[in-house]
């Protein structure tokens, strides 16, 4: 079993790869306490199971929400069954390690297997934190996908390593005093707001990963203050056109100590592309120009990958040799989108597959990803 908490994806996908790989069950720490479960968690753990706690990092803390749930949950038949802890940062963890040993030990649990792996930053509530770019985000990912292995592979052998981004300054004050600041000043749902702009389409409602938020009167309210929840910035109301306009990277923008909450626009579809692919470009640049009456629009080489590609209208011609090939023809469709970091967490949230994470390519980036109904589809985000 694993339990998880992700308030932007990064801990959910996490949780994700150790399920697929242990064929464990996953349980996501957010929808306990709710009405439709026991406030009181009850767990049987079979024998040889695994327990795995998949969370991030909040101030370099632990989420008091994980706090709480691990004070609160109970373990039927454990019987000194494997515990580990992977925790997600987007740089370091400070004294966490700590934190989780002393919330399992009240339960009667300990373990050797406590570890973090760096992805993505994505805490944006506070001034000064901002979201990585997207070369940055690129290349953490990358390096997750090499990280992550050696993790389950430590529990999986039961050989314990060190791979913990504790950090080296001031871990006592920010694991202390300034945690314990954050915890106490941040579950408030003071700094957001709402006005006429809101269309009420209740994509808040829907992300919020600890259903705290609902409709009233079509507007969206939270029932009891909780952790500012980066995850739900995409579908908080869009309240001020020109400051999206003014701070096109930021989510969050600050007056007067109020935090004003930027919802960007929903990811866009730009164009939809026919993927041909071919050992001769020359001929098929050829024929769909004469097909459709319109010139080559781009070309260009993918060396990495042995292939050359050409867009002529909605074709995208894709060359290389058949073993060059291979890799890439079980993809059916190619869509232009405005983001693709965007469209990511559309698709994890609708039971989608990664396929291939988001890379850098000649011209941006993109991501492979399988859709629920089986589809495989390239999405590609342009340079600007």
């Amino acid at each position: 079993m694993i339990f998880y908490f992700s308030g932007t994806g990064n801990s959910r996908w996490v949780a994700a790869q150790l399920a697929d790989h242990f064929s464990e069950t996953l349980y996501p720490i957010g929808e306990y306490g709710r009405d439709e479960n026991p406030l009181v968690p009850e767990f049987e753990v079979k024998p040889g199971e695994k327990i795995g706690f998949v969370f991030p990092i909040h101030s370099w803390g632990m989420p008091l929400i994980v706090t709480q749930f691990i004070a609160d949950m109970q373990l039927k038949r454990y019987s000194n069954q494997q515990v580990y802890c992977i925790m997600t940062c987007g740089d370091e963890c400070g004294h966490s390690d700590r934190m989780f040993a002393e919330a399992i030990k009240a339960k009667g649990l300990a373990t050797k297997h406590v570890y973090s792996i760096v992805m993505p930053n994505s805490y944006i509530c506070l001034k000064g934190f901002d979201v990585d770019s997207k070369e940055v985000q690129v290349q953490k990912m990358e390096q997750t996908k090499v990280d992550l292995p050696k993790l389950i592979a430590a529990i999986e052998n039961n050989q314990p390593i060190d791979f913990y981004a504790k950090g080296k300054r001031f871990l006592k004050i920010k694991s202390g005093l300034i945690y314990n600041l954050f915890v106490k000043y941040s579950l408030t749902d003071k700094p957001y707001t709402c006005d006429d702009k809101c269309i009420s389409c209740g994509k808040c409602v829907k992300a919020c990963p600890v259903n705290n938020i609902v409709l009233a009167n079509g507007k969206p309210n939270m029932e009891r203050p909780l952790h500012t929840m980066p995850g739900l910035h995409p579908y908080m109301p869009d309240q001020i056109d020109q400051l999206r306009e003014s701070h096109p990277e930021q989510r969050t923008v600050f007056f007067s100590g109020k935090q004003t909450v930027i919802c960007k626009s929903d990811p866009m579809i730009k164009q939809v592309l026919c993927r041909i692919y071919t050992n001769n470009i020359e001929d098929s640049i050829a024929f769909y120009e004469q097909l459709t009456g319109e010139k080559c629009a781009n070309r260009f080489e993918y060396l990495q990958v042995g292939l050359e590609l050409a867009r002529v209208q909605n074709f995208l011609i894709i060359a290389g040799s058949d073993r060059a090939l291979l890799p890439f023809r079980q993809t059916n469709v190619t869509f232009l989108v405005d983001s693709v970091a965007d469209y990511r967490h559309f698709l994890l949230e609708n039971k989608a597959e990664i396929v291939r994470d988001i890379q850098v390519v000649p011209t941006g980036w993109n991501m492979t990803v399988k859709h629920a109904d089986g589809l495989v589809v390239e999405y590609v985000e342009h340079k600007k």
